[in-house]
C-alpha cells in the first residue's frame, strides 16, 4: 500500500479527518511519520516499539549461519492491534 493509497483510504473512511488539507501534503506527511517510524525500529536493538492504535514491533537480535559462518542478524516481526470493538 503506499502513501497515497492511505491518504484515499482515509478520505472514504473518515471524510473530516484531513479538514482541507491538500492532497500532496497528507501523502507527504504519511510518508514523513512512516520514514520516522521506520528509522526509529532500524535504530532499535532488542525489545519492543510500540505503536498505539497500530500495533507492536518487536525486535530480536538472531543468530543465523550464513555461507558456513554465524552471523547475528535483526529479526523484526510485528504483531497487528487487535481491532477495537
Amino acid at each position: 500500500m503506499t502513501p497515497t493509497e492511505l491518504v484515499e483510504r482515509i478520505k472514504e473512511k473518515r471524510p473530516n479527518l484531513l479538514g482541507k488539507m491538500p492532497e500532496q501534503k497528507a501523502v507527504a506527511l504519511i510518508r514523513a511519520a512512516l520514514a520516522d517510524l521506520g528509522r526509529h525500529i532500524a535504530e532499535a536493538e532488542e525489545g519492543v516499539v510500540k505503536v498505539q492504535g497500530m500495533g507492536n514491533f518487536r525486535i530480536r537480535m538472531v543468530e543465523r549461519e550464513q555461507d558456513g559462518k554465524n552471523v547475528t542478524v535483526k529479526h523484526i516481526a510485528f504483531l497487528a492491534a487487535k481491532p477495537k470493538e
